[in-house]
């Protein structure tokens, strides 16, 4: 007798452990979805296996739009069952998501099988090879380094491809401006063309004189000026003997016509526009 009790109470505890061992809906649903990626990417390896063995490539196009339909409907099919037992998956509508995530995957072992050379794994947080930076990570990257030293100032950001994306970056420190392709400073009062450039790493560009100073224009001048957030009220007829070219003071701006623009001209009290590079 207590040898039946004692299978009977064995019995009942393996059902009990069974119950609780049970699956719920959502783990159902994710197991599936598990084992319907691994069917979609050994779909995908047999299409490329027999296009690289038979070169039919009318034929693997094909294959691939049956692999990615059966894995498309299955994959539907799964998410409708979890909602006919009263249930629901862990996520929905990410079919498209995972589809593209295995066959680029199966294209990247495929072209590391032709080729020997690593494919890119861009969005995977690390920076490998054939890649500039990859999604949240510049590997220290700046302007300066992403452009070649063509646009040192601004930010560099990493694109979806893991390329640089420099349209952030420019040729111009954040308080100047580019005025006919040139960048443009706006010196300290009394400082030289040579020392408003080189304050950010930068030398003195001659179309400091040949764009808006001595050999430029008038409207050249005031261009720049407005471009540097300088209030251009009036031109006025100032000529220190300074070579300063296209420069201003509180109240007026000035481009000296007469006196050959030079980079190391300055006056005190006076603001040069300088194109720097």
């Amino acid at each position: 007798m207590r040898n039946m009790s004692s299978v009977a109470a064995f019995a009942l505890t393996l059902v009990a452990g069974g119950a609780a061992l049970a699956a719920s809906i959502p783990e159902i649903c994710e197991a599936t979805k598990q084992k319907e990626a691994g069917k979609l990417a050994k779909c995908l390896h047999n299409a490329e296996k027999k296009r690289i063995t038979t070169g039919d490539t009318v034929g693997y196009a094909r294959s691939v739009d049956n692999c990615a339909t059966k894995f498309s409907d299955h994959w539907q099919l799964a998410e409708q069952r979890a909602v006919d037992q009263g249930g629901a998956c862990p996520t929905t509508g990410d079919g498209s998501i995972v589809l593209g995530s295995i066959t680029a995957h199966v294209a990247c072992v495929t072209s590391e099988l032709d080729t020997g050379k690593r494919c890119l794994a861009c969005g995977n947080g690390v920076i490998d090879l054939g890649e500039d930076c990859d999604i949240g990570t510049l590997g220290g990257a700046t302007c300066n380094r992403a452009s070649g030293g063509n646009l040192p100032f601004g930010t560099v950001s990493c694109a979806a491809d893991c390329t640089f994306d420099t349209s952030a970056c420019s040729s111009c420190p954040p308080d100047g401006a580019v005025v006919g392709g040139y960048c443009w400073l706006l010196g300290g009062a009394g400082d030289s063309c040579d020392t408003t450039c080189g304050d950010f790493g930068l030398v003195y560009d001659p179309a400091t004189m040949t764009y808006a100073g001595s050999a430029g224009t008038d409207a050249n001048c005031v261009a720049v000026l407005n471009a540097l957030r300088q209030p251009t009220s009036s031109m006025g007829g100032y000529t220190p003997q300074g070579g300063l070219g296209c420069f201003r003071d509180p109240i007026h701006y000035y481009r000296e016509a007469t006196i050959l623009t030079t980079s190391s001209g300055y006056d005190q009290g006076e603001q040069r526009a300088c194109a720097c590079r």
